[in-house]
């Protein structure tokens, strides 16, 4: 199958643009930016995801940076080996795109090369592989447009590259259609939230009698954060215990964008060592937060789909001391997470006291009013957490489908690609 299959210099059928650099006053506000996290997060770009920043593009020098649909994304910059050379595609531009310092675009002006196809081509292992060879530095990793420019890769018949893309294409708009539907449960289970417990429309609302001395609906308190929830360290465990089986070790690098738990590159303790460190291990509904470092801020919400995994150091996993608290806990911590970054510390790098979080007063609702907030949000995330074990066991059947497809071990002219089909969610 091969046999027909060409090999180009990368110089020979596209153009390199570095990115765009600013200050990080520009930030929050303007164009859609590629940056490296939206790589690693989702290698498929969407603009409605990404960072905003105030960038100039009224000129003939900065409308040079401006993105299009198809182009592809090298990570240029990374502090391990690992991350360097990760590649990201734009699924669209309805909106202004440009892409920061610390990536490097490749557009695609051959039309006899499929951007999808070349951006699941450049996606396989052994071409990650081929990229991350080419890069040098001690501190933090780069790769070149120079170095880049000169690397050759082998394309099939534009026929072929069709057919291929279409495949792993349906693996890849599965888990773009469970990951909408994921947002939507999201926005579904805060709006609620927001309805109950900030415009106060709980049920019963309008028979509530209001308490002249709290000001809250009668049943509700005033209570300090620790009488209601707790929270637990994770472990420094060290990396000469590191393995490449066993159980995973979460680290705060594993937050993703979306605020759920997301291991892409895990390290692992063996399961003998692991059974030392059982008070380690994560529990469904656990609100993981980074307490510490550039980071700080940062949390993931644990769902049943992720335990059997340790907690490291640095990060805090947030806990109801009732199963009744565990939804009212993860809506209400983005405003307290606001509260705690007002108040962090430290001169070397930032850092939360424990006892900022424990000394906070909340207006803590009735148990009956919790009980039936719990009843209704539990079903969102148990939602959630399905379509969550669909996209990995989606992902997990395009990744083994990659290597086959690229390397020509499936010949996809004598194939039905009916039987190739991903199973729809």
């Amino acid at each position: 199958m091969m046999e027909s299959w060409v090999e180009y210099k990368l110089n020979n059928i596209g153009s390199f643009k570095n990115g765009a650099n600013f200050s990080s006053d520009k930030m929050g506000r303007g164009k859609a930016l590629v940056n490296v996290k939206d790589i690693t997060d989702s290698p498929l770009l969407h603009p409605e995801r990404m960072d905003l920043v105030d960038f100039d593009i009224s000129s003939k020098s900065g409308a040079a940076y401006l993105a299009k649909e198809g182009d592809i994304f090298f990570v240029r910059s990374s502090v391990k080996r690992d991350g360097v050379g990760a590649v990201g595609m734009l699924k669209n531009n309805e909106t202004p795109v440009i892409h920061c310092g610390f990536v490097i675009r490749f557009r695609l002006e051959s039309n006899q090369i499929l951007p999808r196809f070349a951006f699941y081509l450049f996606n396989t292992s052994f071409n990650r592989e081929k990229v991350r060879n080419i890069s040098g530095g001690a501190t933090i990793v780069n790769i070149s447009q120079g170095s880049l420019k000169m690397l050759k890769f082998k394309f099939p018949p534009l026929h072929t590259q069709r057919k291929i893309a279409n495949i792993l294409s349906a693996y890849d708009d599965l888990i773009e259609n469970n990951l909408k539907r994921i947002k939507l449960l999201e926005e579904k289970a805060q709006l609620t939230y927001e309805e109950w417990f900030m415009r106060m429309k709980f049920p019963g609302y309008e028979t509530t009698t209001i308490n002249k001395e709290t000001g809250l609906p009668e049943g509700w308190k005033k209570e300090k954060f620790d009488k209601n929830f707790t929270l637990s360290n994770g472990y420094a465990f060290k990396s000469s215990d590191y393995q490449t089986s066993g159980v995973k070790i979460l680290r705060t690098k594993d937050y993703s964008q979306t605020k759920w738990v997301n291991i892409d590159q895990p390290i692992f303790l063996s399961n003998e060592k692991a059974d030392k460190y059982q008070k380690y291990y994560v529990r469904p509904y656990d609100l993981m937060l980074i307490m510490v470092g550039a980071s700080i801020g940062n949390y993931g919400i644990i769902l049943p789909r992720d335990t059997g995994i340790l907690q490291n150091q640095n990060q805090w996993a947030i806990r109801a001391k009732n199963e009744h608290l565990n939804f009212f806990k993860i809506l209400m911590m983005e405003d307290l997470i606001q509260k705690l970054l007002g108040k962090k510390t430290g001169a070397a790098r930032d850092f939360f006291r424990a006892s900022f979080l424990k000394e906070i007063e909340l207006n803590m609702p009735s148990e009956l009013t919790l009980i039936q907030f719990n009843n209704n949000i539990k079903p969102l995330y148990e939602s959630i957490n399905n379509l969550f074990i669909q996209i990995d066991n989606l992902k997990e059947g395009r990744d083994i489908l990659l290597p086959r497809l690229m390397t020509g071990m499936i010949d996809v002219e004598q194939m039905n690609l009916e039987t190739l089909q991903p199973t729809k969610a």
